[in-house]
Formats: structure tokens, C-alpha cells, sequence
């Protein structure tokens, strides 16, 4: 199953490279990206960035804390959680392509620093 879901998702090329296409398409200076920039790519789960961020304000974060995000997709929640209260999240994804394209995206909004994505079966 694993591999299903991993050849489903790696099977029309970089996720990395659709994503950056995608923001060029739409007039994003890739040299000047904000992490709100990529929500509506990155935080597709349901209601978005405003759930993440309810979500999180329950959860009483302070700077430094460490945060493991099962599931982390492209990283949307992850990078907002470091970007607003300042964590240090690991997100663990099944699938490669995610990973590397939450990754480059972190670095695209200078959070590669509090964020990094691995590859796993959280299972």
C-alpha cells in the first residue's frame, strides 16, 4: 500500500517544480515568498491556515518547543507553527515527493531553520 501511495503522488514529476511553476503562473516573486504565500498549496486540509492556527492557539506553543506533525504533506502547518509561536517541528510524510517539496519551500521562506520533513510510515 505504501508504495501505491508513494508512485500515486511521485507520478506527474516534482512536486518541487510544479509548485515553484505554479507561483511563477501566478505572478509570485520567488525571491520575496511568505509563508502565507504558499498556504492555499500547502495547508489543504479542511479550512486551511485558519484551522492550523486555531488549532495551535489551543495547544499553548512557546518558542522552542518541539512539535511532531504526522501526515505534514507540504508542510503548511509545520512552517506556520515555526513562523507564529516560534517551534521546532519534524514532519513525517509517506511520501518522498512531499517531503522534499515541503522542505524546499521552507527554505523558500526562510524557516528551514525550525522545520525539517522526513520520510516515514507513521503506522
Amino acid at each position: 500500500m505504501n508504495a501505491q501511495v508513494e508512485t500515486h503522488y511521485a507520478a506527474a514529476g516534482s512536486v518541487v517544480a510544479r509548485v515553484r511553476d505554479a507561483l511563477v503562473a501566478a505572478g509570485k516573486d520567488l525571491t520575496r515568498l511568505t509563508n502565507e504565500d504558499l498556504a492555499a498549496v500547502s495547508e489543504f486540509h479542511i479550512r486551511g491556515r485558519r484551522a492550523t492556527l486555531e488549532l495551535a492557539e489551543r495547544m499553548e506553543l512557546r518558542p522552542g518547543c518541539q512539535v511532531l506533525d504526522i501526515g505534514s504533506g507540504l508542510g503548511g502547518p509545520a512552517r506556520t507553527l515555526a513562523e507564529v509561536y516560534g517551534s521546532r517541528v519534524t514532519g513525517v510524510d509517506l511520501t518522498l515527493a512531499y517531503c522534499e517539496a515541503a522542505t524546499a519551500m521552507a527554505q523558500w521562506v526562510g524557516l528551514a531553520d525550525k522545520v525539517r520533513f522526513v520520510q516515514g510510515d507513521a503506522t
